[in-house]
């Protein structure tokens, strides 16, 4: 459908994000941005319908090993997954270490 695109952000602390966009799982995940970038934090789709959905997301996380992993695209339209807890389940299961934001669409966390 399209070129996948993603983006690593570095702060001069030396903190990395990695925003993988509408991307589907794929290898560049492992090679590039996880043993390579390795990023602190990973922002990854888990809506299941325009790009990944949970559990390669969750496959994901395994390739890209960030402390830190915010799901996005879930729960804005009907079509899409309603919860993040079909993600944050496997995610427990293989990858126990990696801490899940889970923010709801709407919500500020900064307040």
């Amino acid at each position: 459908m399209g070129r996948a695109v993603g983006y690593i952000i570095q702060f001069e602390n030396g903190y990395k994000i990695y925003h993988s966009g509408d991307t589907g799982l794929m290898a560049d995940m492992k090679f590039v941005v996880g043993d390579f970038y390795q990023p602190d934090l990973a922002i990854l789709p888990i809506g299941n319908v325009f790009a990944m959905g949970s559990e390669e997301a969750a496959h994901a996380c395994g390739l890209i090993r960030p402390a830190v992993v915010i799901p996005q695209h879930y729960a804005t339209l009907p079509i899409l997954e309603k919860n993040a807890g079909k993600f944050i389940s496997p995610l427990n299961r293989s990858q126990p270490l990696i801490k899940v934001l889970a923010i709801q669409p709407g919500e500020n966390t900064l307040v």
